[in-house]
């Protein structure tokens, strides 16, 4: 068996991205064109049906995997520009 994208299982083989690398290198290149104000689409961060602005608190409640790489790996990225994450709002988009 491999599994494809997710869940990650011990012992069985993955196919899939470096999530958390994808979004620390899509902000890396967006901060390289000159940008500096940014923000995070991102998927649901918990099965509620909520969309909109993400505060800290929603954030760190975050259930899906994928979602918490992802938002992770933007939020590393923009520290290492010296973007603080407060100035980097994070939008829950509805699927």
């Amino acid at each position: 068996m491999v599994v494809l994208d997710q869940p990650v299982l011990p012992g069985v083989p993955l196919v899939g991205i470096d999530d958390a690398g994808g979004a620390g290198a899509a902000v890396r290149h967006l901060v390289g064109l000159g940008h500096r104000r940014l923000a995070v689409l991102a998927m649901p961060l918990c099965p509620d049906g909520r969309h909109g602005r993400a505060d800290a608190t929603r954030q760190r409640a975050v259930s899906y995997q994928v979602t918490r790489q992802r938002v992770a790996g933007a939020a590393a990225a923009a520290g290492e520009a010296g973007i603080t994450w407060a100035q980097m709002p994070v939008m829950e988009c509805a699927t």
